[in-house]
């Protein structure tokens, strides 16, 4: 791809591939039916709807094989398997007795209560990042089911602070008594994780639409287009689809876009702190870098993976268009050339 030049009309010529998340799914690994007496029904599939094929007491061990929404797979006794609600299972190492009141973290964009534990997932509400908030379960390592001003869907874990504190259930009126919130790592650079959707370059959807007048098509050339699609996204809370981003850009006679007003961007070298920087203020960030040969391509960084004291590549995490890398690191192995950071300010 070519290269080019940033101003708020500058132009870029994209290329890439991305994958839509629409499942959640989770790790393989133990857990404990948690119904407080009662036994939990175990289904054919995930939902009321399917034929209840046996039920399983409290306290029984099961192995978490998937999930499907509200539901875990999970397979019990003998080679048996089935489905199961996901709120009355209590993953391995989960010490939480819910619900809880905890807090949301605080700086950056609200965060998002979703109807499912996906990020394709509606929203039902924005929380203040420093709120306090009903948890009700762990539905899986990544969410927990919760309540916020009487509407009940799904938070995304790494944005959620549980009291140290919680030997016994909250009552969900208000701050859990004597109970601590657990603070911040004390290291210079803590986890951040964005709850970041995927789009992918060669959906039916949208692969073969037109760059502009050009011949090139989303599934050509269209990296930047679905990065800016999650970043809408994510920041504005509704599906943008590539195909509606389409709409709002502007490109040259070859394909290449304009970046539209209130995007920004960093060359310089400190490239890692600028995108951590821009992390901590709740932006995902645009990668533009070539291979040695002169090709292009672009990802979005949308979390930082481990607490220390300095910042590694191979900590940040991206959402990459191909599907080929999952850490900045992985990328920059192929394409060496730093070029520059785009992010929108969501502030």
């Amino acid at each position: 791809m070519r290269s080019a030049a940033l101003t708020l009309a500058v132009l870029v010529l994209v290329t890439g591939f991305c994958g839509f998340s629409g499942y959640s799914s989770a790790a393989t690994s133990k857990a404990v039916v948690t119904t407080h007496g009662a036994r939990l029904n175990v289904r054919t599939g995930p939902s009321m709807d399917y034929r209840v094929i046996t039920s399983l007491s409290n306290g029984t061990t099961v192995t978490v094989t998937g999930s499907s929404e509200s539901w875990y797979r999970i397979s019990y006794g003998s080679g048996k398997s089935g489905y199961v609600y996901g709120s009355y299972l209590r993953l391995a190492g989960d010490t939480v007795s819910y619900p809880v009141t905890a807090k949301v973290t605080s700086g950056g964009v609200p965060l998002n209560l979703r109807q499912k534990a996906t990020t394709a997932s509606g929203v039902l509400a924005k929380i203040p990042r420093g709120s306090s908030i009903r948890i009700t379960g762990k539905y899986n390592s990544s969410w927990y089911s919760a309540e916020y001003n009487g509407k009940k869907g799904y938070v995304y874990a790494s944005y959620i602070i549980i009291p140290s504190d919680t030997g016994s259930a909250s009552s969900g009126s208000g701050s859990s008594g004597g109970s601590t919130v657990s603070s911040t790592p004390a290291c210079a650079y803590p986890k951040i994780s964005l709850d970041v959707p995927l789009y992918s370059q060669f959906d039916s959807r949208w692969a073969g639409l037109k760059m502009g007048r050009s011949y090139a098509t989303i599934a050509d050339s269209g990296c930047v287009v679905c990065g800016m699609a999650q970043i809408e996204t994510y920041l504005s809370g509704t599906q943008v689809t590539p195909s509606a981003m389409l709409k709002r850009l502007s490109f040259d006679g070859d394909g290449r876009v304009y970046w539209p007003a209130g995007y920004r961007a960093y060359s310089g070298s400190a490239y890692l702190s600028a995108i951590y920087t821009q992390l901590q203020n709740g932006n995902p960030v645009l990668v533009g870098g070539f291979t040695p040969s002169g090709k292009q391509h672009w990802i979005l960084v949308t979390g930082y993976n481990k607490n220390g004291n300095s910042l590694s590549a191979s900590n940040f995490v991206i959402n990459d268009c191909s599907g080929r890398y999952s850490t900045l690191a992985a990328y920059q192995s192929v394409y060496s050339r730093f070029y520059k950071i785009v992010y929108k300010n969501s502030k």
